[in-house]
Formats: C-alpha cells, sequence, structure tokens
C-alpha cells in the first residue's frame, strides 16, 4: 500500500505525512508495509483495529465522543 501511496499528488507533494494520514485511520505500519509480517499477525492488527473503530462508534452514537472534522 504505501509504495502506492507514494504515488498518489497529495503525499509527493507533501500535503499529507504518512504519520498522520494513518493515525486519522487508526493504521500502523504494519498495515501500510507489511512486509516480513506473519498473517496471524495481520489478523490480530485488523482485529485490535476493529475492535478500536467499534468503540469510537459506540461512544460517538452515545454521545460521548464528539466529531472532530468540523
Amino acid at each position: 500500500m504505501w509504495a502506492f501511496l507514494q504515488d498518489v499528488h497529495e503525499f509527493k507533494q507533501g500535503h499529507f505525512a504518512r504519520s498522520d494520514w494513518q493515525s486519522a485511520l487508526l493504521l500502523e505500519d504494519d498495515f501500510t508495509m507489511p512486509n516480513g509480517k506473519l498473517l496471524a499477525q495481520l489478523k490480530a492488527l485488523i482485529q485490535a483495529r476493529d475492535a478500536a473503530i467499534r468503540t469510537e462508534l459506540k461512544d460517538f452514537v452515545n454521545g460521548s465522543r464528539i466529531r472532530v472534522d468540523l
């Protein structure tokens, strides 16, 4: 994924930093460049990200989290 993203205009021009972009999407380096990672390791990362997103969504629906993109 990172090889592809490096060719995206916003990354090439420095409008987006990889770390900021990944953090906003709850991604770790291993998601965008999983070289050498075992499938079990990636599965655990995906499951942890899924759980974090579900928690944020529940918090938002319950009113304990507010939007930060406005």
